[in-house]
């Protein structure tokens, strides 16, 4: 069963994936084995591609139009630290764009009842158990993401870092249409409706996934290893320095280097 916690992937920042990751859970959540308003849409097929096959109709074509992506405010910077603990600059970013379910069918009635389920999910999928799991995964609360966190030994607060927001207060048809269906037959046709939103919302930018610290200090130590006698400290020596950027963390690593026998001076 999908996870009722918004999906993110805070290596990568994309906001387009951020929309289709969510909104096509969301979809499957809903319209799963256990959907009880129309058994034909029980474990239905939703996708971002368009279904080319007899046996992908009904489907749900997710889209995505994005439209604009601005700073969260003008020269927009906020400074904390990442999960590895190194306090850093992050740049917030808000998207907007238009998201459209395109529902198929191969009959104009399947259409019509696969269109009218996307309008009562979306419109009042929030008072309906049985539809609610599109809206847990999409604005999970407080104590799933915290359950989450805890259950992967992460910091809540980066859960909050992507934001999706949809305006379920007006949706727009997209249109009906009907079209020779993709597998070529002389006299199938394949049914198109749906309806799209306003979708906006917020994200930063990534965090590494390995912590690269900063090199602060290295140490050299000499040995002299001629095969003369066992091998003996000849000289060490230390190079240090300090980095301007406050973000950094210390460590120590140790190098080894052959050295050639013509630069020793053996009795």
């Amino acid at each position: 069963m999908p996870t009722s916690v918004r999906e993110t992937d805070h290596n990568i920042a994309s906001h387009s994936r951020l929309v289709y990751r969510n909104v096509v859970a969301g979809l499957k959540a809903t319209f799963d084995q256990f959907y009880n308003r129309e058994p034909q849409l029980q474990n239905l097929r939703v996708t971002q591609n368009y279904p080319l096959k007899r046996i992908d109709y009904p489907s749900v074509v997710v889209d995505y139009q994005p439209q604009r992506v601005v700073s969260a405010g003008v020269g927009h910077v906020e400074w904390f630290s990442d999960p590895h603990g190194r306090f850093r600059k992050w740049k917030h970013n808000r998207f907007e764009g238009t998201l459209s379910f395109h529902a198929y069918a191969l009959s104009t009635l399947d259409r019509d009842i696969l269109s009218d389920a996307l309008v009562e999910l979306v419109r009042f999928g929030d008072l309906d158990a049985n539809l609610n799991s599109f809206y847990e995964i999409l604005y999970p609360d407080d104590a799933a993401l915290e359950a989450e966190a805890d259950a992967q030994a992460a910091n809540y607060s980066y859960s909050l870092f992507d934001q999706l927001m949809m305006d379920s207060d007006q949706m727009i048809g997209i249109g009906n249409s009907a079209t020779i269906a993709p597998w070529s037959p002389e006299d199938v046709l394949v049914y198109q409706g749906g309806w799209s939103v306003s979708l906006h919302g917020g994200y930063y930018n990534s965090y590494p996934t390995v912590d690269w610290s900063r090199l602060r200090k290295i140490a050299i130590q000499a040995y002299d290893d001629s095969g003369l006698g066992p091998p003996f400290l000849t000289a060490d020596a230390e190079f240090s320095w300090d980095q301007e950027d406050a973000a950094t963390v210390t460590g120590s690593a140790v190098i080894a280097s052959d050295v050639n026998e013509q630069f020793l001076d053996v009795p």
